[in-house]
Parts: structure tokens; C-alpha cells; sequence
């Protein structure tokens, strides 16, 4: 975890990475590049809202399956 990461352009792009490689690998094989890349936004954007607000969001693997 890192604090204040949606100020840092380097762990931004980590970030945004990481959620690629989870929804690459959790969301249907059917959806187009176009929808991937919105779900992706999707995510990102709210990482970032809730970063920026200070809102606390923690995830772990074993929970999410």
C-alpha cells in the first residue's frame, strides 16, 4: 500500500497496470478491446476518486473469489 500513489505518474501507471492483469484474466473472454478498456477506466477512475477523497479501499485475492 501507498499512500497518496494518485499523486506519483510511476504508480499510476502501476496501478493501472495491475488492474489490466486482474481484469484480463476475471472478465469474459467475450468483451471486445473497446469494453476492456472502458471496464478498465472504470476501475481506475474509482481508485482514483477514492484516493483522492481518502477513502480507505483494501482488496485481497481470497476475498474477492
Amino acid at each position: 500500500m501507498v499512500q497518496n500513489w494518485h499523486q506519483s505518474a510511476q504508480t499510476q501507471k502501476q496501478v493501472r497496470a495491475e488492474i489490466e492483469r486482474v481484469l484480463d484474466a476475471d472478465l469474459p473472454e467475450t468483451y471486445d478491446r473497446t469494453t476492456f478498456k472502458q471496464k478498465c477506466d472504470n476501475v481506475y477512475d474509482l481508485a482514483v476518486d477514492y484516493a483522492m477523497k481518502g477513502r480507505k479501499w483494501a482488496a485481497s485475492a481470497a476475498i474477492s473469489r
